[in-house]
């Protein structure tokens, strides 16, 4: 075995950690936020978009695995974008999800109050 292709199998191993890490990362994410869900009170476009993100983490951190596919720099660049994008969003989740993702009629107000009791509507 030569140089290059010890140094290109390290390199793809070192791929495959760091996105299996990242993907870990989402997929946990995803996880705490299921945990702050229920049918009742988060809308369902919510539930299925997070279950479709655990299951695409899932698939890309064993893509090695279960297609035979190494990661690239694509996959590992988008993995930090999604970990970035649920980074930014985790403070509206903190205490419960957000009034935007609720369904139940107490978690959202889509009027602000000084337009619900004007004097021309009955």
């Amino acid at each position: 075995m030569t140089d290059l292709q010890l140094w290109a199998y390290d390199a793809r191993a070192w791929l495959v950690g760091v996105n299996w890490l990242l993907c870990t990362v989402i997929g946990w994410a995803c996880v705490c936020r299921f945990s702050a869900m229920s049918k009742r009170t988060v809308r369902r476009r919510f539930r299925v978009g997070y279950v479709v993100l655990f299951m695409a983490a899932t698939l890309s951190g064993f893509s090695w695995v279960l297609f035979g596919e190494w990661p690239g720099p694509g996959q590992i660049a988008m993995a930090c974008a999604w970990i970035a994008l649920l980074g930014i969003n985790a403070g509206n989740w903190r205490n419960g999800p957000p009034d935007y993702a609720r369904s139940d009629p107490g978690g959202f107000d889509p009027l602000p109050h000084h337009h619900a009791h004007r004097k021309d509507t009955p």
